[in-house]
């Protein structure tokens, strides 16, 4: 699982996205926790489904707070979709087709 999250981390950094990967030590749901404390604006959960699939299950921060689930998306158009709202300043969720209320 590590090894895919490395090749996720490298696809985006290429693209010249900031990418970290928390391999852990920890149960899942701390990890998320820690994210959710952090306020962390967008994290993907990689377990051995998304592996499998090579894709990308994926949380993203509202404006007014709380998360939104992306849903699970094949991994090159998640890259493609945070690339595009990092390059053109739109928002994650105007990309993605959602309002902050979804």
């Amino acid at each position: 699982m590590y090894r895919y999250c490395e090749e996720v981390r490298q696809l985006g950094l290429k693209a010249g996205l900031r990418v970290e990967v928390d391999p852990g030590g920890r149960s899942l749901s701390k990890q998320i926790k820690i994210a959710n404390k952090d306020k962390i604006p967008l994290y993907a959960v990689v377990g051995q489904k998304e592996v499998d699939g090579r894709t990308l299950a994926v949380q993203a921060r509202k404006e007014e707070g709380g998360l939104t689930d992306l849903g699970t998306t094949d991994v090159l158009d998640v890259l493609n979709r945070i690339e595009l709202s990092a390059k053109s300043g739109a928002r994650l969720l105007d990309i993605w087709g959602l309002e902050d209320g979804e």
